[in-house]
């Protein structure tokens, strides 16, 4: 045999080897009875309104007290819920920048909010944009909120 027959044939050996390799890969898994598989959870002496929401294990006493007083807990705020942080106190507003349109329609930037007169800051009425504040009014009382001093 020469050296070129003896590279064909090793050749041909893997590609043959290759092939069997990838329909192999194509063969479906075998599927679990799931039936038979799912076992619910063993239930203990705690009755179920004593454990929290989510929980679907039995615990001991003490884990079940641990539970109770992570509930319990104030946690503030939620910062992705936007909607519920809109009362603002006078403090929290800044203004941030003043803009006027071609028409002379001011705009005002506070708290990452653009607004113009007659829109909303929180529980605040935007009254009037002046070039250097902007006039608000809450409950009857107006006032000037300006550029912080720096």
């Amino acid at each position: 045999m020469t050296k070129d027959v003896k590279q064909l044939i090793v050749m041909g050996v893997l590609v043959l080897v290759l092939i069997f390799a990838v329909l192999n890969s194509f063969k479906k898994k075998p599927v679990k009875n799931k039936s038979s598989a799912f076992k619910p959870p063993v239930e203990s002496a705690v009755d179920k309104k004593s454990l929290s929401p989510g929980v679907g294990i039995s615990m001991d006493n003490k884990g079940l007290i641990l539970q109770k007083q992570r509930m319990d807990l104030d946690w503030g705020r939620d910062p992705f819920n936007t909607a519920v942080d809109k009362e603002f106190q006078l403090a929290d507003l800044r203004l941030k920048g003043i803009s006027f349109s071609r028409d002379k329609q001011g705009y005002a930037f506070i708290n990452n909010e653009i607004v113009k007169k007659g829109d909303r800051v929180g529980n605040y009425e935007v009254v009037e944009v002046e070039k250097d504040k902007v006039l608000l009014r809450k409950a009857g009382q107006s006032f000037y909120l300006a550029f912080p001093q720096e």
